[in-house]
């Protein structure tokens, strides 16, 4: 019976990995579909919703925040914030809402001011976008 269960386990597990690849390489072809640009920051602006997730979910284990941290110098004394802790569905919709405004920010801020600009200059930018955001 064990057995049983363990691979029903792996293929739900196998089912919710392949549903978030679909997404994924869903919103990549609509993205390209509508600008004939390839968006290379697509998988880091999921990579920034999937963060906050793993962040706020209170089903998560203990972990610290190595960016948010305040420290004074020869002091010994440090500060760290912990973001709260929500149920899943807040946590789901949180990480969806900080997705869409990285990527309404990025379409408002520089890719408008870019739209009549060749092909491979607006390939650069999003490359040049997902070096920023996976630097962050």
């Amino acid at each position: 019976m064990d057995d049983v269960q363990f691979y029903v386990n792996v293929a739900i597990i196998g089912l919710a990995a392949g549903a978030v690849y679909a997404v994924f390489g869903l919103g990549i072809t609509m993205i390209y579909k509508a600008t004939r640009v390839p968006n290379f920051a697509h998988a880091a602006i999921g990579m920034f919703g999937a963060y906050v997730f793993f962040k706020t979910w209170d089903q998560v284990g203990e972990l610290r925040n190595p960016f948010i941290r305040l420290q004074v110098p020869f002091a010994g004394w440090s500060w760290q914030a912990d973001p709260p802790r929500l149920p899943l569905l807040f946590s789901l919709l949180l990480a969806m809402a900080v997705a869409a405004i990285i990527g309404l920010g990025i379409e408002k801020l520089v890719m408008r001011r870019v739209a009549g600009a060749p092909t491979l200059n607006m390939i650069i930018i999003t490359v040049a976008m997902l070096t920023v955001l996976t630097g962050l």
